[in-house]
């Protein structure tokens, strides 16, 4: 997951019901980084297709409940070997 399926679960209906549909049996989790990136960009997004801005920002933070934010110190290791397959 990256910050762009936030901003989609935020703004739509679609990825927000698959991750709440499988909550359940599956774990999310997502970089500390694309919450942060979600969170600098989806004010703008909303406010020019004239919606609430922090009504949205809310509907984000309360994703956190089922997206697991995660830091670097988790994945940092594997990011070389990543890049590599890249």
């Amino acid at each position: 997951m990256d910050a762009n399926i936030l901003v989609r679960a935020v703004l739509g209906k679609r990825v927000r019901t698959v991750i709440e549909a499988h909550a359940e049996s599956a774990s999310f989790f997502l970089p500390e980084v694309s919450y942060t990136e979600a969170e600098e960009h989806l004010a703008t997004l909303v406010a020019r297709r004239g919606g609430d801005p922090e009504k949205a920002l809310s509907l984000l933070r309360s994703l956190r409940s089922l997206v697991v934010p995660i830091g670097s110190d988790v994945y940092g290791k594997f990011e070389t070997e990543a890049r590599r397959r890249l």
